[in-house]
């Protein structure tokens, strides 16, 4: 028998923390699977001044309990810091841990190295699982039947709505790609590639140098993207720590923010330092052997 005690922290009205959110995405659309081994209990913080006060703790035990977990005490919604209620939900799941007659100590299952081996396993598993689903890292690839602008624009910096509608598979509930009134969507662009070589003759760059793959850019799909595929063949796991100067212009920034600039900034910088030491070679020329290493703004 297996152990949850989660405490569902939120965001907003209700929006699960940026950190869990992928994880409460796969539970919520089933990927944890059957659960009938599995006991629980959740402690949900939040703020009642909210309309949706304990939304995610509210749908992590629904989940739980969905997937066939037993619950060894009732979930405990808690009102911004009210610690006596924290402190009961605690004293009461020890009196539940206390009255479970199989329950397995770190003793009782051969020691801290077999324990977390099966904690590795079980979390290789729940990895594999949610790799297959689709989120904010993994997006899907969706055709656009449809762009209506909906502004009138009077220059090239004023901001626009438009109508979008885009085509999902017929399966698309059973690959978590539902979608339901009150949902939020998120769509990552890409930048002109026109803007990004003029950007590039600007710095004098050739467009391959390598940069750091920034942390926030999600995984990209070999069959729609070439630089994955190349990525995909140039490493035995299909990732890349890397990405080049021309693809992280093109899909990892919006030009127009501050945190483009200062990328920018240093890379310019960076290029310039490297043409003055090799003053006989075009940067990113085929005789130069260094890479720019950019970190995320």
């Amino acid at each position: 028998m297996y152990m949850l005690l989660p405490g569902c922290l939120l965001q907003g009205d209700g929006v699960p923390p940026t950190e869990a959110r992928e994880f409460c995405e796969w539970l919520f659309k089933g990927g944890a699977g059957d659960l009938s081994g599995l006991t629980h209990s959740v402690c949900a913080l939040g703020d009642s001044a909210y309309a949706h006060f304990c939304r995610c703790g509210k749908q992590v035990d629904a989940a739980l309990v969905s997937a066939g977990a037993t619950e060894l005490l009732p979930r405990t919604d808690i009102d911004k810091e009210d610690w006596a209620k924290v402190d009961g939900w605690i004293n009461g799941v020890l009196s539940g841990l206390g009255a479970l007659a199989n329950l397995q100590t770190i003793d009782d299952l051969g020691g801290r190295a077999a324990a977390a081996d099966i904690l590795m396993e079980t979390a290789a598993a729940a990895t594999t699982a949610a790799s297959t689903g689709y989120s904010k890292s993994r997006p899907y690839y969706a055709r656009a039947v449809a762009v209506e602008g909906l502004c009138t624009l009077s220059g090239l910096d004023d901001k626009d709505t438009v109508r979008l509608e885009l085509e999902l598979p017929a399966d698309a509930a059973e690959v978590g790609l539902g979608y339901t009134p009150g949902d939020a969507l998120g769509i990552w662009p890409a930048n002109s590639s026109q803007v990004v070589e003029e950007l590039l003759q600007q710095l004098g760059a050739s467009g391959d140098e390598n940069i750091q793959t920034p942390s926030w850019h999600y995984q990209e799909d070999p069959k729609y993207s070439a630089a994955a595929a190349a990525a995909k063949h140039s490493s035995s796991d299909g990732q890349k720590s890397t990405i080049t100067l021309r693809r992280a212009l093109t899909v990892c920034y919006d030009l127009k923010t501050p945190k483009a600039q200062q990328l920018l900034q240093q890379l310019l910088g960076q290029l310039q330092q490297q043409q003055q030491q090799q003053p006989s070679a075009g940067i990113g020329g085929a005789s130069s052997e260094k890479a720019v290493h950019a970190k995320p703004a």
